[in-house]
């Protein structure tokens, strides 16, 4: 009896390590920071606003490339975007966000995703995805992007 309590036991305290580790939620502050780099996260909201973007060649996105140290790149449907960004852990922040100047009939996405990296002050890796907060406030949601693309060299 005592053995089969262990075992199950043992099981339970394994497939919680498991379901865990695969939601980001086990992820020590130093693996979420090594899992945001390098990646294409491709938006999916920002300020309560779906993205509805069918370009699939120039996807709504953000990238923390570490060929170009401290430097964010991001794209919000009109203009190319880039910040300035500093990471420790899971507290992030983007300063000196700046765009392209090109000026299309709908911007409110870009404008929304410009605030949204303006106020961050940390992140959270969840589910294959990046989630950008100010405090507890959730700002913006990106899912981690698991096609071929290239990062700036």
């Amino acid at each position: 009896m005592l053995a089969s309590v262990k075992a199950l036991t043992a099981t339970f305290v394994l497939f919680s390590l498991f379901i865990l580790t695969s939601c980001g939620e086990g992820l020590s502050p130093e693996q979420q920071e090594a899992m945001i780099m390098d990646q294409r996260w491709l938006l999916d909201e920002v300020d309560g606003i779906s993205n509805v973007d069918s370009d699939t060649l120039r996807p709504n996105h953000i990238m923390l490339p570490s060929s170009v140290p401290g430097t964010a790149m991001a794209f919000a449907g009109c203009n190319q975007l880039a910040a300035k960004y500093e990471v420790s852990g899971t507290d992030l922040s983007f300063s000196n966000v700046i765009a392209s100047r090109k000026m299309c009939e709908e911007m409110q996405l870009e404008y929304a995703m410009i605030e949204a990296l303006e106020r961050t002050d940390r992140f959270r890796i969840r589910d294959n995805r990046l989630e950008l907060f100010e405090g507890r406030k959730k700002l913006a949601v990106f899912q981690k992007d698991e096609g071929e693309f290239s990062l700036p060299q």
